[in-house]
């Protein structure tokens, strides 16, 4: 995420704060203008530059599909850049990716993972652990979503990857499979 994008962020949003919104409201949320109206300049729409169109580009799409991508700051230390996808006029897929700066970026990686796993345990349970690349998922009670929670160490910067999807645009022909 170029760091030019950056610079027009007016306010600071929890990494927390932002995946609580979507763990209560992911169901209600019907068009884009009920993220913007809630996160207003603590968010900046990425979804028009450059480098989202080549993404876009290269992934595939459901008939009527609509992508959006927001970046945050939630410090000096992390920003990130979150993902929403409608289909029909209901948000399908939300994907959050909160970045580490600095030295010791991988040790407060480490750490922000460990508050983002608790957190998520704290609502929905221990969770599967080890589906397919996702270190944590979660389904069932969650009314038709699927949530998973993922630690990247590999890349350049570390990242962690969230996500909550309705299960009908999951990729899997069953949430068995998470079972499996």
């Amino acid at each position: 995420m170029p760091d030019d994008y950056l610079k027009n962020l007016k306010g600071r949003l929890s990494y927390i704060d932002l995946i609580g919104y979507y763990l209560a409201n992911f169901k209600k949320i019907r068009k884009i203008d009920d993220v913007v109206s809630k996160f207003q300049t603590k968010v900046f729409d990425v979804t028009d530059t450059p480098e989202q169109q080549m993404i876009r580009s290269m992934e595939k799409t459901y008939p009527g599909e609509q992508d959006y991508s927001f970046i945050f700051q939630e410090d000096d230390r992390f920003s990130g850049i979150f993902d929403l996808d409608f289909v029909d006029d209901a948000l399908a897929n939300f994907r959050a990716q909160l970045f580490a700066e600095g030295f010791f970026a991988s040790s407060k990686m480490n750490r922000k993972y460990d508050t983002v796993l608790e957190f998520i345990m704290n609502k929905y349970g221990k969770g599967i652990e080890r589906l397919r690349v996702y270190d944590k998922a979660w389904h069932g009670e969650n009314h038709g979503l699927l949530i998973t929670l993922r630690k990247v160490k590999e890349s350049p910067k570390p990242s962690i990857s969230f996500t909550i999807v309705d299960e009908k645009f999951s990729g899997l022909s069953t949430l068995s499979e998470i079972d499996s």
